[in-house]
């Protein structure tokens, strides 16, 4: 659950890669219906997958952008990076 009590979805990944679905459809669709994408997740799916991780961020604030807007991108980017560097990955040792 998200902070304000929104269901937070796995798997999105799967869907964007192996079904074809455009991502920016699928976010767009989850905030239709109250919920929210598992951003780490999706980054998690995406490294085994071989994306890279500047591809990776680029793929994901373009679609939070969108979807949700430049503030809201700009909080999430800044939480993103910091969960990441704390879990140390995709990210280049310091």
């Amino acid at each position: 659950m998200t902070e304000d009590n929104r269901p937070v979805l796995g798997g999105c990944f799967r869907f964007v890669d192996e079904q074809g679905i455009p991502f920016d459809f699928l976010v767009d669709r989850l905030d239709q219906h109250g919920m929210m994408p598992d951003w780490l997740d999706f980054y998690r799916d995406a490294m085994k997958k071989g994306w890279r991780h500047d591809r990776t961020m680029s793929r994901l604030r373009e679609v939070v952008g969108d979807v949700y807007g430049p503030e809201f991108r700009e909080e999430w980017e800044k939480r993103m990076l910091h969960v990441l560097s704390q879990l140390r990955l995709g990210l280049p040792e310091p």
